[in-house]
């Protein structure tokens, strides 16, 4: 059985990530990522209307998962690899929204707060492993 999940239990680095990914996860929901000027008038969508915010979306949970499932489930010590993991999450997310953009048209205020989120994933990935050099578990 795993043990219980505490978020004080967390380092600075996971709770980062776990910021970062569940605010991306949320992003992905609100209607604001793109705009398009019809007839009628200007509508915005949210992330559910290109496959690559989609997928960024979905790595965004991957993180947050890969967070809350190390906090519950793994025992002590974390695994070696969970800094490197968030890394290529956050810069894969980054990577699938910049695609986004430079396919798409349209894009809004939610891709750019999105990029950002993901970079915050990936800056967490990093300190994660300074942490884990200087002696944090």
């Amino acid at each position: 059985m795993g043990k219980r999940l505490s978020i004080s239990a967390l380092t600075g680095a996971e709770r980062l990530v776990l910021a970062g990914a569940a605010l991306g996860v949320v992003n992905g929901f609100v209607p604001w990522w793109y705009r398009a000027r019809i007839a009628t008038g200007t509508v915005t969508y949210a992330a559910g209307l290109t496959t690559w915010s989609t997928l960024a979306v979905g790595a965004s949970f991957v993180a947050a998962a890969a967070v809350l499932a190390r906090a519950s489930i793994w025992p002590d010590p974390a695994p070696r690899s969970d800094g490197g993991l968030y890394v290529s999450l956050g810069v894969a997310a980054m990577g699938l929204l910049v695609a986004g953009a430079v396919t798409g048209s349209g894009a809004w205020l939610g891709l750019y707060a999105g990029i950002a989120l993901a970079a915050a994933v990936a800056w967490g990935g990093v300190r994660r492993w300074t942490e884990r050099r200087s002696g944090w578990t």
